[in-house]
């Protein structure tokens, strides 16, 4: 067997995937009785990019190449999904709205969205790349990225909240 995918409420588990592919939950959101999952599940080729909601799967990634989930956030009715797809050379950070992707690494270099947050009608995607042998902690909002570190020594942003 592998990795199981796994929430526990109040101590009690709840399996999203039963054993027979490699699987990680990564992030777990709550929006009023609805709970979401952000992480993967190996298809046998590649990691799938997906969403589990109230245990039910939905992929954001069509399997052939490496995706991942790292972090979700739940605004209304919208859906956000942060992680990384394979191009085929390098992880490009990518956000997903209501499945919907936007890319944010330029595919270049390596980059990695680890976290999403929102405030009104703007997004925020904490996360990384990595060039030169060095890590650099980053964040975009909507798109736009800006480096918190001057990439002397590497660097993560695993998180971010706006207020």
């Amino acid at each position: 067997t592998y990795n199981i995918a796994k929430i526990w409420k109040n101590g009690n588990p709840t399996s999203l995937t039963d054993g027979t592919k490699k699987a990680t939950a990564q992030s777990v959101y709550v929006s009023g009785a609805d709970v979401y999952v952000a992480g993967y599940e190996h298809n046998g080729t590649a990691e799938v990019a997906k969403i589990w909601k109230n245990g039910s799967p939905i992929s954001l990634t069509d399997g052939t190449k490496q995706g991942i989930l790292l972090g979700g956030y739940v605004s209304g009715t919208d859906v956000y999904a942060a992680g990384y797809e394979s191009n085929g050379t390098y992880e490009v950070a990518k956000v997903w709205k209501n499945g919907i992707v936007t890319i944010l690494g330029d595919g270049t270099n390596y980059s990695f969205a680890n976290a999403v947050a929102i405030s009104g009608t703007d997004v925020y995607v904490s996360g990384d790349t990595y060039a030169g042998n060095v890590y650099t902690a980053c964040y975009w909002k909507n798109g736009i990225r800006t480096s918190l570190t001057n990439g002397g020594n590497s660097s993560h942003a695993n998180a971010i909240f706006v207020k």
